[in-house]
């Protein structure tokens, strides 16, 4: 963080030419935002992250002290490549474990001021292509804590959970974000807002790199986007209250960000895949749609109730299944024609362990065109209980649980197995199945 003077702007609304055209790493949606990993810089080299930043291309700092000052902040912008200076152990400014995606990231620091009001950080940008009005878009980006810094005690009561979010605004012209220490608040005159909330964003210790998303239905066609720490005012109750002689806020945390992304949501889904005849084969529609991690939980309605994004179907067909989103729900239809494929499988129903030396143990007949990836075999009795588990695939059963062996009875079986199909990807299967001991 650091205070700078700018003389050549006169007003807290600017005009500033943005690079356009960045294509996200999701396959069906283009990414809005420009830079979004903040590799694009003018600079070779930098003394100190808060001077980085002003060298960022397409993201300007908006965060300013006071609605008619000429005084901003800018945020940190921190490269694998550059370290921080030696002199300055600051808890915030260690790069740990480098950036999300690429070289870079850019951090934002959040002071909690002891007459209760936040001074927060923001950085703002010019969107490659404006919302339109009415449309649903998601935006999702990585976000790491670095946990926060104690003053003078622990007030673990002073700092709320819900403080520590990030704030996204929208609006037709550039965005900024004021500390007016004088009225002892912050704010900003957009009023379209979301709020990114998560567990690890919450905690008081330092943390990993993790995604965090929401959509939203846009209300106007803003063209500007802001990422700001939390702001406003709240209720200072002792002992939260300082000293006179101490530093004038008591509370400071601090968030690193990455990998912005910022899509329209289409009206519906359609995927076209194969699926093998007579066999029950694993379908993950969250890894057809390579959705984000939301902050709400994302639900996928299959018709038959399932909410699960896996399941595992047998029959050809066309499929529609709603995918729930904190916005909207969005239909996917998903059309399987049926196939032929490796592998075959056999299990026989019956086998006799008494020690002949013929069919003493049941074994899984596999015959594979593909690699395998991962194999599982169970084994249950009639109560469901787990008799026999094996991953290996040489492995056979003998009938026999715990040293004991079983005199007869019916079994049920169950066998899933993943191979790796050069044009399909990871395939999965399952099959199930009931066996006889016969003596």
């Amino acid at each position: 963080m650091k205070l700078f003077r700018y003389n050549w702007i006169s007003t807290f609304k600017i005009s500033l030419i943005f690079t356009l055209g960045f294509l996200s790493n999701f396959s069906f949606a283009q990414n809005l935002g420009p830079n979004p990993s903040f590799e694009k810089t003018t600079y070779q080299q930098y003394d100190y992250p808060f001077n980085a930043f002003l060298f960022l291309e397409d993201w300007y700092p908006a965060a300013w002290v006071n609605f008619d000052s000429s005084y901003l902040c800018t945020a940190d912008l921190f490269d694998n490549n550059n370290k921080v200076p030696p002199p300055e152990p600051q808890t915030f400014w260690n790069i740990r474990t480098g950036a999300a995606q690429g070289d870079k990231f850019v951090g934002l620091v959040n002071e909690i001021k002891k007459e209760g009001f936040f001074r927060p950080e923001a950085v703002g940008a010019k969107l490659n292509q404006a919302l339109e009005a009415g449309s649903y878009y998601l935006i999702d980006l990585a976000v790491r804590n670095k946990g926060t810094d104690h003053f003078f005690h622990d007030p673990e009561y002073c700092l709320e959970p819900s403080y520590q979010h990030l704030d996204i605004w929208f609006d037709t012209d550039s965005i900024f974000l004021f500390w007016n220490d004088l009225g002892k608040n912050s704010y900003t005159v957009s009023e379209r807002n979301l709020s990114l909330f998560s567990s690890s964003m919450e905690s008081r210790i330092d943390g990993v790199w993790k995604r965090v998303g929401t959509c939203f239905q846009a209300k106007e066609n803003d063209i500007f986007m802001a990422i700001a720490m939390t702001s406003g005012r709240f209720d200072v109750i002792p002992p939260c209250e300082i000293l006179e002689d101490h530093w004038d806020f008591f509370y400071t945390y601090y968030f690193d960000i990455d990998d912005v992304h910022l899509y329209r949501l289409p009206e519906q889904y359609e995927f076209k895949d194969t699926i093998c005849e007579g066999r029950e084969t694993a379908f993950n529609i969250a890894e057809l749609l390579h959705l984000p991690t939301m902050q709400r939980p994302i639900q996928m309605i299959w018709p038959n109730g399932q909410n699960d994004s896996v399941q595992y179907l047998n029959q050809a067909g066309k499929y529609k299944i709603d995918l729930v989103l904190d916005c909207k729900t969005i239909p996917i239809y998903l059309e399987l024609e049926g196939v032929k494929c490796s592998p075959e499988i056999y299990v026989p129903n019956a086998f006799s362990p008494n020690g002949d030396g013929i069919n003493d143990a049941l074994d899984t007949y596999i015959h594979l065109d593909l690699p395998l990836v991962s194999y599982s075999f169970k084994v249950f009795d009639r109560w469901g209980s787990l008799v026999f588990e094996s991953k290996d695939i040489t492995k056979t059963w003998d009938g026999t649980y715990k040293n004991k062996d079983f005199k007869s009875g019916t079994f049920s079986w169950v066998l899933e197995i993943s191979v790796k199909d050069p044009e399909l990807g990871i395939r999965h299967f399952l099959e199930k199945g009931a066996v006889d001991i016969i003596k």
